[in-house]
Formats: C-alpha cells, structure tokens, sequence
C-alpha cells in the first residue's frame, strides 16, 4: 500500500523518520490482510474477506476462495459473512458478485457503515484516499 494513503494527517518528511526507525519502506507498506474463519459446529462465519486481486497495491492478494478451499471449506458452507468495515482489504473478497461468492451467507455490515457508504454523496464524506473505493463498495 502506497505510504501517502497512511497516516494522511501527518507530513511526509514527519512520516519519513517513523518509516526508518521501524524498517518499513518510505514509499510502500506491506498489508497483510487476515480474513477469520468461526466454525461454531453448527454455522461457519466469516469475519471480512481481504483484499481483492488486480490492483497495483494487492498483486497477491485474491485467494481466499482458493484457501478456503485447501482447507476443505467450500464458500457455499459459509453461512455468514461479517465486515467489520468498508475497506477495500476488508471487502475485497466480495467485489465480484458477492451472491456467487458466498452463495448461503447473509451479509452482515453496521448500519453506520452502510449509511456512509451508500450515501449518494459518499466521496465527499470519506479521506480523498477511500473516496475512489466507492463505487467498488457500493456494488
């Protein structure tokens, strides 16, 4: 992920010195986006779906279909999906079509959540960064 989406309320030359002491790179963070499985023996819930694959910032990211299959779970036994929030490395699993993803999970997402990003004028409310994902989340 591109630095100059992360902390947006600090100057890059304040950012630069934080970057160094804590051996990340000046221009780009590495995200590691960890969807949770909770099996509870009678339903399987899906706590957020990582990143999606086919942006500049996530050229590996896109396997949670594929993961979840090696682990012998297939998506139509996920009963429930949970976003915790709208960002792309927390919806990302779901950008396709949602409904063949997880074809038996209902979609559970904050109100709030909702409201904002479903609001015909959503870019105007978000940090110019997440402004540009509105479109994807509101598909």
């Amino acid at each position: 992920m591109p630095t100059d989406s992360l902390a947006t309320n600090v100057k890059p030359v304040e950012k630069k010195p934080y970057f160094d002491a804590h051996y990340l790179a000046p221009d780009m963070v590495q995200l590691q986006a960890s969807p949770l499985l909770i099996d509870t023996g009678q339903k399987r819930i899906l706590v957020d779906t990582g990143l999606t694959s086919g942006t500049d910032w996530a050229a590996r990211a896109g396997r949670l279909t594929k993961t979840l299959g090696a682990a012998g779970i297939a998506a139509d036994s996920i009963s429930m999906v949970v976003l915790t929030h709208c960002h792309p490395d927390h919806i990302g699993g779901l950008v396709a079509d949602p409904a063949k993803q997880f074809p038996s999970a209902d979609l559970i997402l904050s109100e709030a959540e909702l409201a904002i990003w479903n609001s015909p004028d959503a870019a105007s409310k978000l940090p110019k960064w997440a402004a540009e994902f509105v479109p994807m989340v509101q598909r």
